[in-house]
């Protein structure tokens, strides 16, 4: 039953970030790919996905067990989910690299990856993404 309820939702986030695509900007110059290029790539794929999380739901037997819920797997999204939140409060305050490097070290802490693989991949992936952004597309950061 999840499977299908979550299955919707995704069509149904897909569709809507599909939309909000369209909402967009035209790019001005001719040779750019256009704004809303990426988010339709991203909402073409929750569609895709959505869907197929639908129909293996819909193909799942009706009586199979059900399964007592995770505390531990429970609390940790939670954890996630509130870590999302403060780096999303954060935005735009203080640096991107520090908040962008703290918010991938926890998560990776909370899916209890080692620490110093968790260390040295957010600050890769912070330095990465941050050079790849203000060099090669010239966006500036906060």
């Amino acid at each position: 039953m999840a499977d299908l309820i979550f299955g919707l939702a995704t069509v149904a986030l897909g569709i809507f970030i599909f939309w909000g695509a369209a909402l967009l900007p035209r790019g001005v110059l001719s040779y750019a790919l256009d704004p809303a290029l990426f988010p339709r790539i991203v909402a073409f794929g929750l569609v895709v996905l959505g869907g197929l999380l639908f129909f293996q739901g819909l193909k799942k037997s009706k009586h199979e067990e059900k399964s007592p819920v995770n505390l531990p797997s429970a609390f940790r999204l939670l954890l996630l989910i509130a870590a999302t939140v403060v780096y999303l409060l954060l935005w735009g305050r203080g640096s991107f690299l520090v908040n962008t490097l703290l918010y991938l070290f926890f998560i990776q802490y909370i899916m209890k990856l080692k620490p110093l693989f968790s260390l040295l991949s957010s600050g890769l992936i912070s330095v990465g993404v941050y050079f790849l952004f203000t060099q090669a597309f010239r966006v500036r950061f906060f």
